[in-house]
């Protein structure tokens, strides 16, 4: 703030990084201890009515304007007939949602970032083994610019299997998409990732509707 005096220009070089590792560094503290509290089963599911979609447009809005310095495209596409009233937890839906959001941004500085939102089909709710007649949310959040390897695919979700090998650069990451599969779980819901060489990456959620 200037009370010591003048600064060099290599004095506020210095401070600006300090200033950058500092923020990325609280970043991390607070995703570990949302992991730690989603581990220790701290969190319980508080079931009520909302509006789904409307909650989902305004979480697109939001990250529009916090990301808006990126070249990103958002596409929100869903499904005609989805009613807007489900009984779930509004804040641990929208805790996964913008966990994986931020995954996919920070990895990318540009292209196109679609979310989508439908009812699960039959055929999907079977493949999971999941009652055909239940009536579940699927919530598919894609990037055409984020491109993950194999290897990347083995760990996304275990944070201390990535540790001590060479993928532990994306040790945030994996932090973040356990904190998502334990907020899941805690909805009895279901997610994975699917990516398709040089065309996109998929994060899918599975949710009961009720």
């Amino acid at each position: 703030d200037g009370l010591g005096g003048s600064m060099t220009e290599q004095q506020e070089k210095y401070i600006k990084i300090i200033k950058k590792n500092s923020s990325e560094l609280m970043y991390f503290i607070n995703k570990l201890l949302e992991l730690s509290q989603t581990e220790n089963e701290l969190r319980e599911p508080v079931l009520k009515k909302f509006d789904v979609i409307n909650m989902l447009n305004s979480l697109v809005k939001f990250n529009e304007q916090l990301y808006k310095g990126k070249e990103v495209r958002w596409n929100v596409n869903i499904e005609s007939n989805l009613k807007n009233t489900v009984t779930s937890d509004e804040e641990i839906i929208k805790t996964i949602l913008q966990n994986i959001i931020e995954v996919i941004i920070k990895s990318i500085d540009m292209g196109d970032v679609s979310v989508d939102l439908s009812l699960a089909t039959e055929e999907l709710l079977i493949e999971k083994g999941i009652n055909k007649d239940d009536s579940y949310l699927l919530f598919d959040i894609s990037s055409n610019s984020l491109l993950l390897s194999e290897s990347d695919l083995e760990s996304m979700f275990d944070p201390y299997k990535i540790v001590d090998t060479p993928n532990r650069k994306n040790l945030l990451r994996a932090i973040m998409l356990a904190c998502v599969k334990n907020l899941v779980q805690t909805l009895n819901g279901h997610v994975w990732v699917k990516s398709q060489i040089l065309k996109n990456t998929s994060f899918n959620i599975l949710i009961p509707q009720n």
